[in-house]
């Protein structure tokens, strides 16, 4: 996971593979029990559904900006996930936000980004099962 910051906006950037079918990576993304373990204090509203091949939403709450994920299918069975959330700083408001706006925007976009990880690989488990890659034994190729 990445965190890359900017005067307007801040990007984190996460990448994970399963091996698991795409439409049932898909399937489980879209389902809203599974965005709450990750959103935490962030409201998602989708404005572009690609299905199996990912997701658009413009968030709302603790933060405010959009995110997307991506389902990138590959050769031999399983997928990449591409994650993105782009979240814009607090406005310069002293009497509305308080002096710690920007901290406090920092923390709830690291945490976004602690929290989307740890679904990840949840998921990851989930989903891959007795699929995951045998255990390599010493003298094997």
């Amino acid at each position: 996971m990445s965190i890359s910051t900017g005067p307007s906006l801040t990007a984190i950037e996460a990448e994970t593979f399963i091996r698991a079918d795409p439409a049932r990576i898909a399937a489980a993304l879209a389902d809203p029990a599974w965005q709450a373990q990750w959103a935490g204090g962030l409201r998602l509203l989708p404005y572009d559904d690609r299905g199996v091949e990912g997701v658009r939403a413009v968030v709302t709450g603790l933060l405010t900006g959009s995110c997307e994920w991506w389902i990138e299918a590959r050769p031999g069975g399983g997928a990449v996930i591409h994650f993105w959330l782009r979240t814009r700083p607090p406005r310069r408001d002293w009497l509305r936000n308080g002096p710690l706006a920007g901290r406090r925007d920092l923390l709830h976009r690291r945490n976004a980004g602690r929290r989307w990880r740890t679904a990840m690989f949840g998921l990851k488990d989930e989903l891959e099962g007795s699929t995951a890659f045998p255990a390599r034994t010493r003298g094997s190729s």
